[in-house]
């Protein structure tokens, strides 16, 4: 899994006083998320035909909200929570292999990360 991650804008300020650009950050993104699965058509998430799948939401470009979970060194995890639509969602079925699928989630907004005990 890439991402989430932090991407800002970069806004110019320099002035006809100094040779030096200067910049500023401006809004920043969310940035993507991106991972393969093991595509399997009969799980509910991955269906093509249901309507809450993973490739639905790709379909639609509805945005939704989903967690990340990281796992903890001792008993607490870390959760990424976030509004995302799927921008990608491409199946590979290879000769000799199994069938994957990677996807790219657009985030939306902020990430709300918790440490969860």
């Amino acid at each position: 899994i890439d991402g989430p991650g932090i991407i800002a804008d970069q806004i110019e300020v320099s002035s006809r006083d100094n040779r030096a650009r200067k910049y500023v950050a401006g809004m920043y993104d969310g940035g993507e998320l991106t991972f393969d699965i093991v595509f399997d058509p009969d799980h509910a998430s991955h269906d093509p035909t249901l309507t809450n799948s993973m490739y639905a939401y790709a379909k639609s470009g509805d945005v939704a909200e989903f967690r990340l979970t990281f796992p903890g060194v001792s008993t607490a995890t870390t959760t990424a929570t976030f509004d995302a639509f799927v921008s990608n969602f491409e199946i590979s079925s290879p000769m000799e292999d199994g069938l994957t699928a990677s996807l790219t989630m657009k985030i939306s907004g902020d990430v709300t990360w918790e440490h969860v005990a």
